[in-house]
């Protein structure tokens, strides 16, 4: 099983104030899904190397719950899709 969480701030969404939506991205065996996130940032913060802490740690904590899921989904012998 292949798995991989990245997330992307869309630019092209971005509102009038020059925030845009942060999106998750989920990879299981080749099969992506994009999740919105209700999550909005300026897309320069979020290229720098030095994202700010809040961002960070939002990510840290969407990364956390996708884990808790599938770990969920494993203990019950469910298949692990997208």
């Amino acid at each position: 099983m292949s798995f991989n969480v990245q997330f992307y701030c869309r630019k092209s969404k971005a509102t009038k104030n020059g925030t845009a939506p942060l999106e998750m991205a989920v990879n299981i065996n080749g099969e992506r899904k994009f999740i919105s996130l209700p999550y909005k940032c300026h897309p320069e913060e979020f290229n720098r190397k030095k994202q700010p802490v809040e961002l960070v740690d939002y990510q840290s904590a969407m990364r956390k719950r996708v884990n808790e899921i599938l770990a969920n989904m494993v203990n019950a012998n469910e298949p692990l899709t997208t």
